[in-house]
């Protein structure tokens, strides 16, 4: 505001303004300084749709609006004048309500004010359009019908996506708040945190069904394909669970055969399963080694067996040669033949 900024002439106009005690209307001299006087804090703020000055002293205040170039009383009418005459903060923000002009309706939020000190006794009140609110809502997603995005101040409706503009409609926080809810009986998604001060916040509701419903639309094929990918790896478990079993029950049958002294048989090496046939293999050459060094035992064995025979045989030929000679010698003593016997 170019007041605050020096005392030049828009200081002592808006002083006079505050200051003069006067029931009656502006000059027109009055009210073209006082309408370039609103006009200057206009300019430096697009956001801006109206500034209205307020005297205590005066019967008769008076509005600017941006789209006009002349100053207009304010008539009884003013949404905001219950909210001027109660004042009680140094500055105060007010709810949207709709500005009703000779040409046009539209709706604003306001922030008000004190007057600089020694300017009398009264209020500065602006009023700022919902564009940039509005421009944001229509970027969100509309995907969910009931998702709401409000200001609140003072328990004032600053702005409301819905335009309605009614508390009874809103949930209230009175601190910061995320999550899952009941407001009037239903499940609602709310989101709210503070704007500027303790009694002011920025929220966002949406009703449950709408988020949690879209949010799992997917949800059944998800688990569909889930279901379908467990029982395929089941069916592959088993299926090559008992392709293992099978050909493992091939080789327990097989060393039950070598186990009967069937050292000649072999195992098949024509396994599906990684391992298999490298075990069948070395069974077969285990079986193959067992049974060579079971001929050799055999074959030495019996080689030992003839040598123990002949060493009897020798042991033994000996003494049946003496018996038989002296069976005869005795014989030809017993004949009487003593030569024959010598």
């Amino acid at each position: 505001m170019p007041i605050y900024e020096s005392r030049s002439s828009i200081y002592y106009d808006i002083q006079n303004y505050f200051t003069a005690a006067d029931s009656e209307d502006l000059t027109p001299l009055e009210k073209r300084t006082l309408s370039e006087v609103l006009n200057q804090m206009t300019v430096r703020d697009n956001r801006i749709e109206w500034i209205a000055l307020y005297s205590d002293n005066r019967e008769i205040n008076y509005i600017k609006y941006s789209n006009s170039s002349v100053i207009h009383v304010i008539t009884d009418s003013f949404p905001y004048l219950t909210d001027i005459s109660s004042k009680t903060s140094q500055m105060e923000i007010y709810g949207t309500r709709e500005i009703k002009t000779t040409n046009n309706i539209f709706s604003t939020f306001a922030i008000c004010g004190g007057v600089p000190v020694g300017m009398g006794s009264g209020k500065i009140i602006i009023g700022y359009h919902l564009n940039t609110f509005e421009s944001f809502v229509s970027s969100q997603i509309d995907t969910i019908p009931s998702a709401r995005y409000y200001m609140i101040s003072n328990n004032q409706v600053i702005f409301d996506s819905l335009g309605e503009y009614s508390l009874e409609h809103l949930y209230i926080p009175y601190e910061p708040k995320k999550g899952l809810t009941e407001f009037n009986s239903n499940p609602i998604y709310i989101k709210a945190d503070y704007s500027g001060n303790s009694r002011s916040f920025i929220v966002y509701t949406a009703d449950w069904n709408d988020i949690f419903l879209p949010s799992h639309q997917d949800t059944l094929w998800i688990l569909g394909i889930t279901l379908a990918f467990m029982i395929f790896s089941l069916v592959v478990h088993f299926g090559m669970n008992r392709s293992v079993s099978k050909e493992v029950a091939i080789i327990q049958e097989g060393l039950d055969i070598i186990a009967d002294n069937h050292l000649d048989y072999r195992l098949p090496t024509n396994f599906l399963q990684g391992g298999l046939p490298e075990i069948a293999q070395n069974i077969n050459e285990m079986s193959s080694r067992l049974n060579e060094n079971i001929k050799k035992a055999y074959y030495f064995e019996l080689k030992q067996k003839d040598a123990q025979l002949a060493q009897l045989q020798t042991t033994f030929n000996p003494h049946f040669l003496y018996n038989t000679l002296e069976m005869l010698r005795s014989k030809s003593y017993a004949n009487g033949d003593e030569d024959t016997a010598e």
